[in-house]
């Protein structure tokens, strides 16, 4: 497949049953011939970004964000967190999928968040949404 779906948003269709993604929509942060891994975005967890940061032992409050939800990602690895955000800093693990937006796994752009620094605009997401190579173009036909 010449053109991947990085950047791009999946809507799942009304059809879809399957309770992991029936009425989402996720954005894909990475396609290629290894597969891909997106997030989902319109599904929030009954968790905000305070709560995170007390887990982690972090002040937050000087935090911008800390009254905010934490998404619910997806169905694979639901303990591990990702931070979709506008580009700023270096941190120590990013993914730039597109000019707007990267996804960080590192806990360094937590740290940031949690002191009221950072990226301008942020999200928590817990978990992901994971294809195999092939498989989400197999399922999309």
């Amino acid at each position: 497949m010449a053109d991947y779906l990085t950047n791009q948003f999946l809507i799942a269709m009304p059809a879809m049953d399957d309770p992991n993604f029936a009425q989402t929509v996720t954005l894909v942060c990475e396609h290629s011939e290894r597969g891909a891994l997106g997030i989902v975005i319109n599904r929030t967890l009954p968790l905000t970004f305070s709560e995170v940061f007390d887990q982690l032992g972090l002040d937050a409050t000087r935090s911008r964000v800390k009254d905010q939800p934490v998404l619910q990602g997806g169905p694979v690895q639901t303990e591990r967190g990702f931070v979709l955000h506008t580009p700023s800093g270096a941190w120590e693990s990013s993914l730039p999928f597109s000019e707007r937006m990267h996804l960080t796994t590192s806990r360094d752009i937590l740290d940031a968040l949690a002191a009221g620094e950072g990226p301008g605009s942020a999200v928590i997401a817990l978990g992901y949404a994971g294809w195999d190579a092939g498989q989400l173009e197999d399922e999309m036909a």
